[in-house]
Order: C-alpha cells, then sequence, then structure tokens
C-alpha cells in the first residue's frame, strides 16, 4: 500500500489484462448463475418487491397483491371502501420496484406465469436476477475504485477477487433482494465521503459532490429500512471527523434528504392517513417486542403495553447470536471480520481512517438496530445487512493481512513472499463457490428448466392456484408474497389470531370480493422441534398445517368446525408407500373441487 501499509513493489501489481481477465470471468460467471444454474427467486422481500412492480407496469399503480392484515386494517381505518385487491402499498421501499418496472414493462410477454410454456421458472424472474447480478457487477467495480483510491491497486484486488468469489454474494445476487442494490448504494456513498473529504482538505469547491452525496443517501433511505438507520450515521460521522462539513456540505447534502423523506410521507398520509404508513406497525412492534411478523398478521389491534425491560433483554440476546455467528454472516470473506483490528492501525491518510470509523459505526449501529427488529438467522433473512457490509469491509481487513504478511516476509519477492496473503484471502472466501458450482453448473445443464426453490417454494405448482380462481377472488396463505408472485392472484397473509380469520373473511366479502380458500406451504411448517409450532405464530392452526402430512399416513386431521375451506387440493404430494395416502406438503384449501384453466397465450 504506496500511502497506508508496507505493500508489495510497483512492479508486482496487478495488470490491466489481469483484471480483464478477472471481470470477463465474473461475466462469465454472471451468466452462469442467471441463465444456467437459476431455480428462481429465493428471498421472499425480493417477491413483494416484484410484484409490486408487475403491478407498476402493467398500469395499475402502487397497488400490491401482497396484502398484510395490519396494513388492510390500517386503510380500513383512515378511509371507507377499501377494496382488498386495489390496496396502494405503504410497506415496502420504493426504489427497487421503481428500477424492476421498467424492466418488466420491456418483457410484457412475459408477465403471465405458464408453465407449460415457461417451465418452473418464471420469465420475470430471471430480469430480476439480472438487475441483482448488474448491481454486484457495478459493486465490484466501484469497490475497486474504492480500494484503490484508500490503498492500492493490488490490496483493492485482491479484496475485489475474494468478494467476486463469494457464494454468498452470489447467491445474493439472483435472491431478488434489494439488500445487492443497497450494497452497491453504500460503496458510492463510501467513495463520495472519500472524495469529499478530500477536496474540503484541499480547499476545493464541493458544491456538486455533496448534492450527489445527499440524493445517494436519500436513495438508500427509500431502498430499504436500514438505509435510515445508515443516513442518521453517515450525516453525524461526517459532521464529527470532517471538518467544515456543517457549513459547506450538510445544507446542499440534506436538500435532497428532507425532500425524499417530505415525498414519501406525504404520500403515506394520502394512502394511509399516516405520515409513516406501514412504518408505524414495524416500530410498534419493535418497541412492544411482540415481533414484526406478528404485527403484521394482526388485523385486530394488539393490547398491550411495551415492557422495555422485556425489550432490551430480547436485544442483549439477538446480539449474542449476531457475534456466534459473524463469520458467516459476513459471507465467509476473511478480510471482513479483521477489519476489527484496523483499528488499532493508525492509517497515514487521513480519509481511510475516517472511512474505517464510519464503517464500524455503520456495523455497530447495524447490530443493534436488527438486534431491536429480530434474531439473524441466516443470509436470506431480509433484516441480515453483514453481507451488505462484507464488501467494502474487507478492504480494510485485506490491507492489513498485507501489512503483517510484509512485516513476515521482509523485503520478499517470490510470488509467494508478494501474494501468499492474497491467496489465502481469495482462496478461503471462494472455496465454497469453487467446490459446489461444477455439481451446480452439472444440474443446471443435466436438469435445466425442471429445479425450483422447493422447499419452501415450487413457482409451477402454486401458478395452479391462479388458474383455479375466479376474477375477484382472494386467497389467505402463509406465504403471500409467494402466491402474489407467482399465482398473480391477490394474497392476504393468514392471521396470527383464528377470531381475525372470520373478520377478514367478512371484509372481504363486504367489499363485493369472495375467498377462494387458503394456501399452506412448508413456509408455516419449518420448525427444529414439532412441538415448536404449537407455541409459534401458526399456534392456532395445527389443522392445516399437520393436516397435508398426515394424509400420507392414511390419517385425516379435520379441520376446526367453523373453518369453510374444507376440500384439500394437492399441490405438492408425497407418498410413504403403497398402502398409505398421498401426504400433502403443499395445498389449496377451498369449499369445492376446482378444475385449472390455464391462460389463454
Amino acid at each position: 500500500m504506496t500511502n497506508q501499509v508496507n505493500a508489495a513493489p510497483a512492479s508486482s501489481g496487478v495488470s490491466r489484462t489481469f483484471r480483464l481477465g478477472f471481470y470477463l470471468v465474473m461475466v462469465g460467471l454472471a451468466l452462469v448463475h442467471v441463465v444456467l444454474i437459476f431455480r428462481g427467486l429465493s428471498s421472499a422481500a425480493g417477491m413483494e418487491h416484484a410484484q409490486l412492480a408487475r403491478e407498476l407496469a402493467r398500469g395499475n399503480g402502487w397497488v400490491t397483491k401482497c396484502v398484510r392484515p395490519a396494513e388492510w386494517r390500517q386503510a380500513l381505518e383512515s378511509r371507507e371502501g377499501v377494496d382488498v385487491t386495489a390496496l396502494v402499498d405503504s410497506h415496502t421501499a420504493p426504489v427497487y420496484p421503481l428500477l424492476l418496472a421498467p424492466l418488466f414493462r420491456l418483457a410484457e410477454s412475459s408477465w403471465d406465469y405458464q408453465p407449460g410454456r415457461d417451465g418452473v421458472v418464471y420469465g420475470l424472474d430471471r430480469v430480476v436476477a439480472g438487475l441483482g447480478v448488474g448491481c454486484f457487477l457495478l459493486l465490484l467495480y466501484h469497490l475497486h475504485g474504492l480500494g484503490v483510491r484508500l490503498f492500492d491497486p493490488n490490496l483493492a484486488a485482491v479484496a475485489v477477487a475474494a468478494v467476486g468469489l463469494s457464494q454468498v454474494m452470489w447467491e445474493l445476487a439472483v435472491s431478488g433482494s434489494p439488500r445487492m442494490l443497497l450494497a452497491l448504494e453504500l460503496v458510492l456513498v463510501l467513495r463520495l465521503v472519500y472524495s469529499v473529504h478530500d477536496r474540503l482538505k484541499e480547499g476545493q469547491a464541493v458544491g456538486l459532490r455533496s448534492l450527489v452525496l445527499g440524493v445517494l443517501v436519500g436513495v438508500m433511505m427509500l431502498t430499504h429500512w436500514m438505509g435510515a438507520v445508515w443516513a442518521v450515521v453517515v450525516i453525524f460521522g461526517l459532521l464529527l471527523a470532517v471538518a467544515g462539513v456543517g457549513r459547506r456540505v450538510l445544507p446542499v447534502m440534506l436538500l435532497p434528504i428532507l425532500a425524499a423523506l417530505g415525498w414519501w410521507a406525504w404520500r403515506n398520509l394520502q394512502d394511509t392517513g399516516e405520515v409513516m404508513g406501514g412504518a408505524r406497525l414495524t416500530l410498534r412492534a419493535v418497541l412492544m417486542g411482540t415481533g414484526e411478523e406478528e404485527e403484521a398478521r394482526s388485523f385486530t389491534e394488539m393490547t398491550g403495553a411495551a415492557f422495555l425491560p422485556g425489550v432490551l433483554r430480547d436485544m442483549a440476546l439477538r446480539l449474542v447470536g449476531q457475534w456466534g455467528g459473524l463469520f458467516g454472516h459476513l459471507g465467509l470473506l476473511i478480510g471482513a471480520p479483521v477489519a476489527f483490528l484496523a483499528v488499532l492501525h493508525r492509517f497515514r491518510r487521513e480519509a481511510s481512517q475516517v472511512l474505517l470509523w464510519l464503517l464500524l459505526a455503520l456495523l455497530v449501529m447495524s447490530m443493534v438496530a436488527m438486534a431491536f427488529m429480530a434474531p439473524v438467522t441466516g443470509w436470506l433473512d431480509e433484516h441480515n445487512v453483514f453481507p451488505v457490509l462484507a464488501p467494502p469491509l474487507s478492504l480494510f481487513g485485506v490491507a492489513m493481512l498485507a501489512m503483517w504478511w510484509v512485516k513476515l516476509y521482509p523485503g520478499g519477492r517470490s510470488f509467494w513472499q508478494t501474494w501468499g496473503y492474497g491467496v489465502l484471502v481469495v482462496v478461503i472466501g471462494g472455496f465454497p463457490l469453487l467446490t459446489t458450482l461444477p455439481n451446480a453448473v452439472k444440474s443446471g445443464l443435466e436438469m435445466r428448466g425442471l429445479l425450483s426453490q422447493w422447499p419452501p417454494y415450487a413457482a409451477d405448482r402454486v401458478a395452479l392456484v391462479g388458474e383455479m380462481t375466479e376474477p375477484g377472488e382472494v386467497v389467505m396463505t402463509d406465504a403471500p408474497w409467494f402466491t402474489a408472485w407467482y399465482a398473480d392472484v391477490p394474497s392476504i397473509w393468514l392471521p396470527v389470531r383464528r377470531t381475525d380469520f372470520a373478520l377478514m373473511k367478512q371484509a372481504v366479502e363486504e367489499g363485493g370480493r369472495k375467498v377462494a380458500g387458503v394456501v399452506v406451504t412448508p413456509v408455516s411448517s419449518q420448525a427444529e422441534m414439532l412441538g415448536k409450532i404449537f407455541v409459534g405464530s401458526w399456534s392456532e392452526w395445527p389443522d392445516l398445517v399437520f393436516r397435508g402430512p398426515l394424509l400420507a399416513f392414511d390419517r385425516e386431521l379435520r379441520t376446526w368446525p367453523d373453518f369453510p375451506f374444507t376440500v384439500a387440493i394437492p399441490l405438492v404430494g408425497f407418498s410413504t408407500g403403497e398402502s398409505e395416502g398421498m401426504g400433502l406438503l403443499m395445498a389449496f384449501y377451498t369449499d369445492r373441487q376446482r378444475a385449472a384453466k390455464p391462460k389463454a397465450e
């Protein structure tokens, strides 16, 4: 590192040919992941954003088919005559759907999912995955640019290579999650912070860069809820770390941020009667300690007061859980956790020191925010932003490893003495991808178009629900994002409390619509132990959760007497033998036998 720590001689730098070859490999991996081994979207949030973008592309406005009972209740309280099939969304961050909508508009022929034509993978899924992969490739490019400015081309190349070969990052890119866009925005924000800092130190104008920085921070806030937390950290971090920010940067930077917040608040007020919109429900869940899902699935107002000691206790336990799996959460990028040790080193360039402390502040505040929201269960968890922070953290971690390596081999000129640290970083980070990719490619070649994200998602099977329902009918389900996206039918999240079911059904009918039935998927039956189903969020629905699997053992579990949908139509089944019955892993419980009516070409 020419500016911060000792590094290899310039003659051993990464050539342009090598960099070009690396990006060609990344483009090749992108094509493999999107075209060859892709099994459809795996992110629930990605499906929810995508179905909203499809309605935008169709010209229906900001209407969602993924209905959260609490948002529906909020709309009913603010005005009369709310049609559940035309419910305005107030929960989903708008930037990702707004990016997807024009792409969907260009792919109009693929709007209607027809498994007989499209196979297991929905055509628009590849569009979503393509956008995610595009964001990832741009992230690699800008991460390299940031690394060159902070350190040198050698370190930047090592860090970018490790990120580019990370299996978690590739899976995140094709999952459909908006977090990959958030990761790109974060790197762009860091590049602008670096630029603003250096220009302020040199006494140069920063007006345009401050405005662009404010626009990026505003966009980040409207991409993911964590963006709002990061915006506060970035603003206060700049005020504390960079002289002159308050006078020359902050006023211009705040203009687009306040404009974005004002637009979103005004829109929420018009649609829901609440300035915060659906975010108020999330905040209420955090303060009461009830959990975001339980609040979202409640059609009637939840009672009770906030119990601060209990909330703080749960937060502390979640923080401990985050630390326990930190390396895995950071995508197995060895440089990311090593960045913690970078605070023990003082970098020569002041901008590097500022960005390091800013990144660590972002990480700490993210951990606190995630601990308030829910336990971090894995990289698919939409609350988990560790993979988003991992790429820029890797730059500092790799810098520390390079410094230690140079001290281990002072004056070394051989390949191993010069690049040994880089080989270890890239091999350790890329090992999962390098070991699983050959089998994935083989499966993709042999079974292309036949593999889906099962369990819990089988897109071609749930699409039958859309063919079995009539116009004006809606369904209730344990995975409304799934049925809304693939079945293209208004889908209401099954409530936590059984008593809400009848009230919701009545509200649907009063609006001139009809509930066609309930779709049950493995989402509701996933539990580490069977007993947890009886005490978890699906504890009041054991007749639906267990009925399907028990049919395989020729045991009928009757639904509750007041439940109107007793006819089970199999979507995904399994058999345990000739003498047993057909178990249902995914089923459509309805009021009568229904036949699928394929959509016209």
